[in-house]
């Protein structure tokens, strides 16, 4: 791109129409697709999946923002992906999908509908999404920059969903201008209805790179709040990429330890204990791999869940290589 077109597209951007700028309102009700063939009511027991899946690039690039030099995917390799991922869910049959960083049209997974692509693998699903990062264009990398982005959190389930709603997550301490282009986080929250009563489902994707700001802590407490709000006596799961490394463990093992909180100052102290998770802090339960690495290194992924709910099964998918963040699934039954 020259830089006469990156410059005409940032005043676009910010100039000439700044309406184009994603500000979220603190909460919104979301749209929810309910087709004929999803149940009309989620089983007592039932199964939970949870998933960054990176935007369906694979693992075949290095991404600027981990130090690499790619920026875009390739169309073919996206396509590519999100046929594995499906292949993958159909042979993990899953009630509810926890979807992280689900592309619509942006330009670095080839202008593909992420979510279209899923709805048409999966029919009979509800589907509900929650936006997070959306910009007409990122002017970065500025070599080779990233254009159009819309980013979403989506949930899909067998069952109908009865409502969705928008949390947005507290802002990285930065300028408006960074602000404008940067991600706003989010929690998409599902309820459904069940034999036992109301299950209330929170997919969230918390802050990378805020370096100690004090974006994370603010962040978990809104995730706290979230649960201190629910019903009394209802049931509710809370599951996404944290961003967090469990507050066990030392991130000073990590090469990169400047992207994590201290283990003294880490904001999980003030959720993890509290609430039910399902995978504890072992080597069999890392999450993430980075690039160039052939295993999951560390814990960043978590499903947490509500004191009436029972676990009956749970497993991260650690040989799964589609995405840099692991497949997480567990099977839960209702008190």
């Amino acid at each position: 791109m020259s830089v006469i077109k990156k410059l005409v597209s940032l005043s676009l951007s910010l100039g000439l129409f700044p309406r184009t700028i994603f500000r979220p309102p603190a909460y919104q009700k979301e749209q929810c697709a309910n087709p004929l063939g999803a149940q009309k009511m989620l089983p007592a027991s039932f199964s939970v999946l949870s998933w960054n899946i990176q935007y369906a690039a694979s693992r075949k690039y290095q991404f600027f923002y981990d130090n690499g030099p790619a920026v875009h995917a390739e169309t073919h390799v996206v396509d590519q992906t999100i046929d594995q991922i499906a292949k993958f869910v159909r042979a993990h049959p899953t009630d509810i999908i926890a979807l992280q960083e689900v592309d619509r049209n942006s330009k670095r997974s080839g202008y593909r509908d992420q979510l279209v692509q899923f709805r048409r693998e999966f029919p009979h699903f509800s589907a509900a999404k929650a936006t997070y990062f959306r910009s007409s264009f990122v002017p970065i990398p500025l070599k080779n920059p990233l254009g159009r982005v819309h980013t979403d959190l989506c949930t899909l389930s067998t069952a109908q969903v009865n409502s969705a709603s928008r949390y947005q997550l507290a802002l990285l301490n930065e300028s408006k201008f960074r602000q404008s282009f940067n991600l706003k986080r989010a929690i998409l929250e599902t309820e459904y209805s069940t034999p036992k009563g109301r299950l209330y489902v929170a997919n969230t994707h918390l802050s990378a790179f805020s370096f100690n700001d004090g974006t994370l802590a603010k962040q978990v407490q809104q995730l706290e709040d979230w649960i201190q709000s629910r019903p009394k006596n209802s049931h509710w799961i809370v599951m996404g990429d944290f961003n967090l490394i469990p507050i066990d463990d030392n991130p000073q093992r990590l090469l990169t330890p400047d992207h994590y909180v201290a283990a003294e100052q880490n904001p999980l102290k003030a959720l993890i204990p509290k609430y039910k998770n399902v995978f504890p802090n072992t080597p069999k339960n890392r999450t993430y791999t980075p690039f160039g690495h052939e295993s999951p290194d560390r814990k960043i992924d978590y499903i947490l869940y509500s004191e009436n709910i029972i676990l009956e099964d749970s497993t991260v998918f650690s040989d799964v290589v589609l995405s840099d963040h692991q497949p997480l699934q567990a099977r839960f039954r209702l008190k």
